[in-house]
């Protein structure tokens, strides 16, 4: 893995530095940024390097990077994908998730610290978040809980999910043009057993291998 380093910097102030781990804060050891690439966000823990890899078991996707710290599964050839949502998303600091209100005033806030509030219908007044289209649900992805809501969007319906734990946390966005925010809900909790998280580690004297 070869994390470009003003790449490495840019993402370690948006993540944060220093992340605790464990529910005993004091005695855990604090984990330090290292990269993210695609869907894998790597941790410094102590003489420990923690990985968090967010797998997607369908072979029309493979993921991708977007931007700096976004991800994608994105269809391999547009055709097999068909009627099927756009999938993206990034990883968050577990503190912000873990100390809200877990409802859709906090996925929207979150979304605001990102720059990613998606653009409302049409003729909604400008700068206003698009509407809650359904009630906030519980959600698993992978074995980490979480929790759901629909908007109504320019241009069709999201659903946007943030899941984590005190070690990880997630945005994952389901999209797609012309289709109601039920459908898309009832879309996205189809596609979500497909989602694995996997957490490979690691002795610290790896970290020579990614210079």
């Amino acid at each position: 893995m070869k994390i470009a380093t003003a790449l490495t910097l840019m993402l370690g102030v948006m993540l944060g530095f220093a992340l605790p781990l464990g529910a005993n804060a004091e005695d855990a050891p604090r984990c330090q940024f290292v990269g993210i690439r695609d869907a894998g966000l790597l941790l410094l823990c102590g003489d420990r390097l923690n990985g968090y890899v967010l797998n997607l078991n369908d072979v029309r996707r493979q993921v991708v990077t977007e931007l700096p710290g976004r991800f994608a599964f994105r269809c391999v050839l547009a055709p097999m994908c068909d009627d099927e949502p756009n999938i993206g998303g990034f990883f968050v600091d577990p503190a912000i998730w873990r100390n809200s209100a877990k409802d859709d005033h906090a996925i929207l806030e979150i979304l605001q610290q990102h720059g990613l509030v998606p653009a409302a219908a049409p003729g909604a007044p400008p700068g206003v978040p698009p509407p809650v289209a359904c009630a906030v649900f519980d959600v698993t992805v992978g074995d980490l809980p979480g929790r759901g809501a629909c908007f109504d969007v320019a241009d069709g319906s999201a659903v946007v999910i943030i899941a984590g734990d005190d070690n990880v946390a997630f945005v994952l966005s389901f999209f797609q043009n012309r289709r109601t925010p039920g459908a898309m809900r009832e879309k996205a909790l189809d596609l979500i057993p497909q989602f694995k998280m996997t957490r490979p580690t690691g002795d610290v004297a790896l970290m020579r291998w990614m210079r």
